[in-house]
């Protein structure tokens, strides 16, 4: 379900620290503070409306075979309009074309109410990537 006039890319993370290092008012994780913490381990999955930040997905490779989900977060100016569904495909399509596994972060009241959610929709649709929560 990818919104019209919705663009998803993936960059690494220095590269899209560089290309959105202006995109960060509104969101709580991509701050100013945060553009020097990400790796090059790290991929981003973008959505972008025009070329404005909509949100983003931050994941990397934590073992051979296991893919870490870390951050799900969209601008405020878009909430409501479930971004987070096209950004979740992408990222379980990578572990689908990888063979991987995908460990889903559990700690913010958010995620329990719409991305767990929509992950459990996801692993019935693409029930060959076991999928297990991961507290810090």
């Amino acid at each position: 379900m990818r919104e019209s006039g919705i663009k998803i890319s993936t960059f690494c993370g220095p590269v899209f620290a560089k290309k959105f290092a202006n995109a960060v008012d509104g969101f709580r994780f991509h701050t100013k503070d945060h553009l020097d913490r990400y790796s090059p381990n790290e991929l981003i999955v973008t959505a972008c409306e025009n070329v404005r930040l909509a949100g983003y997905v931050r994941y990397y490779i934590a073992e051979p075979d296991s893919i870490f989900l870390n951050v799900v977060e969209v601008h405020p100016d878009y909430r409501g309009r479930k971004l987070y569904v096209p950004l979740l495909e992408a990222v379980f399509g990578k572990a689908a074309e990888l063979g991987m596994r995908l460990a889903v972060s559990n700690y913010t009241k958010a995620g329990h109410k719409y991305i767990h959610p929509e992950i459990a929709r996801l692993k019935k649709r693409f029930p060959d990537i076991p999928v297990r929560e991961h507290g810090y």
